[in-house]
């Protein structure tokens, strides 16, 4: 059986820097920094990718004492515009923590499960579309981890799991540039659907 397991869920954007879409021709260029990497469970407190994300979750269940330790973070926004003249300004934001939440939590004699979900917004466009997630966790003493649910096709998504201070093992990965997808994937609804990924 196992003692503990954390399952750790991460949203990124792989490029260093995206394009704003909403930018007019011949106006000011307008971007907004990417996290530069790609798929990586080390982005944790004191970790080489720590705050290279979007989102971050991170539930570490003890079986031993029916409990549940919860951790989430923000990344930060950064929009560098260049303007017609080529002056460069450079805005800074972090999303609320609101934006990222669990509920639902169900014990059960040898498992848990619960929802995770994320509903995060540029903080520096008015109005922005939202990264979203809905999965549906569950967890076994057995180690075993199940997630469920849908995302948007943009950005990256990450889910890993660790049992018993061993090896990060992938639960599940999504790649939007290998999908063709961009910022404009951020509007409703969500495009990725009926993910259902089982790991022992």
């Amino acid at each position: 059986m196992a003692t503990k397991v954390i399952v750790r869920l991460a949203t990124f954007i792989r490029a260093p820097w995206v394009h704003d879409p909403t930018d007019l021709p011949g106006g000011d260029y307008s971007e907004f920094q990417g996290d530069n990497r790609g798929f990586t469970p080390y982005t944790g407190a004191s970790e080489t990718y720590y705050k290279r994300y979007r989102t971050w979750q991170e539930f570490e269940i003890d079986f031993s004492t029916g409990s549940m330790t919860y951790r989430e973070d923000m990344g930060q926004t950064v929009n560098r515009i260049t303007k017609t003249d080529g002056t460069v300004t450079t805005k800074y934001g972090i999303a609320p923590l609101s934006g990222i939440s669990f509920a639902n939590v169900q014990w059960g004699q040898h498992s848990v499960q619960f929802d995770a979900i994320v509903d995060a917004s540029n903080p520096l466009v008015t109005a922005a579309p939202a990264i979203n997630y809905d999965f549906h966790i569950s967890i076994w003493d057995n180690g075993q981890v199940q997630i469920q649910g849908a995302h948007d096709g943009f950005p990256d998504y990450e889910v890993y799991k660790k049992v018993d201070g061993g090896a990060w093992k992938t639960v599940y990965q999504f790649d939007a540039e290998a999908h063709g997808n961009s910022l404009m994937n951020l509007f409703p609804p969500e495009d990725v659907t009926g993910v259902n990924r089982i790991v022992a």
